[in-house]
């Protein structure tokens, strides 16, 4: 939803963050109902905004902020842990305690952001070591089932890009042929368009131009894009692929601006080179639901 609308991450992050003040304002609402201070939930919310101080919201805010924090730290010890001493035993130890002290802290937490409530309804110290060790031994269990064992041994081995370990430049011929000869699954490659309809192996939607900046492919030529930049043909990449009998998957790539007719044309141009080898083309970031379009149905090609 957003690789071509950026404004949906800020308005996104702007509800998000209204949500979590109005949660953390409002607290307590459910608290004085609980409580049987009132059973109106309007009168709930006036009463919780009677009570409500600058200083309160500060401190949830507070409360949550080094919670995350925290739980961070945990998470990224158990992973360097388990970087350092890579075993069995060791993932078991760290995915068991990762298993129990996060809950416990968001349970803490949740505990004295929401616990407060007007007539003293809070967790017991009596109450509070049962639960611990309830926790502790179904997190502990729950550390040595078999959904924390790494796979015994990978069943496809698809190559990003075409490239491992950045051994090449993506997107190329070059890197196609050298991981061709190590018999992996398939090699995944990208393709975009140009202005004059000419599809090159490209993953970025944009390219750098002097004295213009970073331009979408789809509104250059492929001699524009040749005078400043190395790009391969994906007809000259496929007619390799087939060649050294290499199974490929195809990203094909779309912007907002993408000609409607991309897909007929890609289909027209490729498919029967593609039908007759273990290919398939994946649309990515269309703008809506027949913006890309296609009249070869006879090919392997997936929309």
């Amino acid at each position: 939803m957003t690789i071509n609308r950026f404004w949906l991450i800020g308005w996104g992050g702007l509800v998000f963050l209204i949500y979590v003040v109005g949660a953390l304002v409002f607290r307590r609402v459910n608290g004085h109902l609980f409580a049987l201070t009132t059973d109106h939930p309007l009168t709930a919310f006036k009463a919780v905004l009677h009570e409500f101080t600058i200083r309160d919201l500060g401190f949830s805010i507070v409360q949550v902020v080094l919670a995350a924090v925290c739980i961070i730290g945990i998470v990224a010890i158990g992973a360097l842990v388990s970087y350092v001493w890579p075993s069995q035993l060791t993932l078991a130890i760290v995915a068991g305690v990762i298993n129990t002290l996060v809950p416990l802290l968001e349970i803490l937490v949740v505990i004295r952001l929401f616990g407060d409530f007007p007539n003293g309804l809070r967790i017991t110290k009596a109450q509070f070591g049962p639960l611990l060790g309830l926790l502790v031994l179904v997190m502990a269990v729950g550390a040595l089932t078999p959904q924390y064992r790494p796979a015994s041994r990978p069943q496809i081995i698809i190559v990003h890009r075409g490239v491992i370990n950045g051994d090449d430049q993506p997107n190329t011929i070059a890197a196609l042929k050298k991981n061709a000869n190590r018999h992996f699954a398939y090699v995944e490659m990208d393709i975009q368009e140009t202005a004059d309809h000419q599809f090159i192996c490209a993953h970025d939607d944009t390219v750098s131009i002097p004295g213009r900046g970073r331009v979408e492919i789809d509104r250059l030529s492929l001699k524009t894009i040749r005078r400043y930049h190395h790009v391969e043909l994906f007809k000259e990449y496929l007619y390799i692929a087939n060649r050294i009998k290499q199974p490929i998957i195809v990203e094909l790539k779309i912007t907002n601006h993408s000609d409607p007719l991309m897909g007929s044309r890609f289909a027209s141009q490729f498919g029967r080179d593609m039908s007759n080898s273990q290919t398939w083309c994946i649309p990515w970031a269309i703008k809506s639901f027949g913006k890309l379009r296609t009249g070869y149905r006879q090919s392997k090609l997936v929309w």
